[in-house]
């Protein structure tokens, strides 16, 4: 009988050929708690998890009155045809500190990742926007969230640019307007610096963290060597950074080297370099490329000579360098979040964003060079 509930269901607002979108209900309590205790979800509108499933109840119960006062604007979810199991949430709505801009959003349980289900869904509460008449629609993601991102430019949204418009920190811009000759009311602030080039696509890994090992610094000597030789004055400075950088953090078997350059978007002056022997380029992002050893055991990170890139990576390392109550903390952290099944080792590192920033914001001002390697 699995679906005849979501196919008669008299509340649903939208129908597609796997989906039905429709109110969420009290009685999905459980399954509401468990899409909002997970970190990689909430993390993208700087939430928090969810400890208490009252939360859940308070926020459908938001949710329900929100939608009894406007039937046109809210949130709901997106239920799966074949089990009547919610996979997360799509939502439009007002942007806050707006004048009268439509936001559309989604948010989807990692169990239902992959498989297209927010691009359906978000296609056809978009068309349903403009069949009750508005005249355009924005979507505005974390700069970082390539998921939201690709969902935006599958039901065709316009990649406008950087706003700190509506949320006051950059957020990348898309926009979709109900006529074909149509321009956005508003313009971006900047251009998007986006498009991370994962050279090999997403990976899923397995996320292991041992304890510190004694020969982590004798490696770091070995490779930093190694490139050295390879890139001889196109090497301003190689450092030894991340978790494998700190004497008694536990940490993945890792070692995380940044390599300073003059330009780190002239690649032509390290990478065919670097290449020859032996690394791989895996990631290509604007201020910001990796590349690592075939066994991938070494990561190379190269960016430009004083940039905030740099300077934020050797920071953060001498912080835990010099704190025993921050190496606890994240050490516990990393545990923790390791423990989880993680989609990608992206997905994994980007979780650990609030416990960076919480130890980062403990910098005093004079913090803000390092020359040790």
């Amino acid at each position: 009988m699995h679906g005849v509930a979501a196919e008669t269901d008299p509340t649903a607002v939208l129908k597609t050929e796997r989906l039905v979108v429709r109110p969420w209900r009290v009685d999905e309590a459980g399954r509401f708690f468990d899409l909002h205790s997970h970190i990689e979800v909430v993390r993208w509108w700087g939430g928090t998890p969810m400890r208490d499933r009252r939360e859940a109840v308070e926020l459908i119960e938001l949710y329900m009155a929100r939608l009894a006062a406007d039937p046109r604007f809210g949130a709901w979810a997106v239920v799966e045809r074949s089990s009547d199991t919610p996979a997360g949430t799509v939502l439009l709505k007002p942007l806050p500190d707006g004048d009268g801009e439509i936001e559309i959003g989604w948010h989807l349980h990692p169990d239902s990742w992959g498989r297209g289900l927010a691009s359906e869904a978000a296609r056809a509460l978009l068309a349903r926007a403009f069949e009750y008449g508005l005249k355009e629609v924005w979507a505005v993601t974390h700069p970082n969230n390539r998921r939201s991102a690709a969902v935006c430019k599958r039901i065709g949204m316009r990649l406008l640019g950087v706003t700190h418009r509506w949320y006051h920190e950059p957020s990348l811009m898309f926009w979709a307007g109900a006529n074909d000759d149509q321009q956005p009311s508003f313009s971006p602030d900047e251009p998007a610096l986006l498009d991370v080039e994962l050279i090999g696509g997403l990976e899923k890994r397995p996320i292991e963290i041992v304890e510190y090992d004694l020969q982590w610094p004798a490696r770091f000597i070995s490779e930093r060597d190694r490139i050295a030789a390879a890139l001889g004055p196109a090497a301003v400075r190689i450092d030894h950074i991340g978790s494998t950088a700190v004497p008694g953090l536990a940490a993945k078997p890792i070692i995380d080297i940044q390599v300073s350059v003059r330009d780190v978007e002239d690649e032509a002056s390290y990478l065919p370099a670097l290449e020859r022997v032996g690394d791989e380029l895996r990631v290509r992002e604007p201020r910001h490329r990796m590349l690592r050893t075939p066994d991938k055991t070494v990561h190379v990170h190269v960016c430009t000579k004083g940039s905030e890139w740099e300077r934020r990576h050797l920071l953060f390392r001498d912080l835990l360098r010099r704190s025993g109550e921050d190496r606890e903390l994240y050490e516990t952290v990393k545990r923790r979040l390791a423990s989880r099944d993680w989609p990608t080792l992206d997905d994994y590192a980007a979780a650990k964003s609030q416990v960076i920033a919480q130890i980062m914001a403990r910098a005093a001002p004079h913090d803000s060079n390092s020359t040790a390697p």
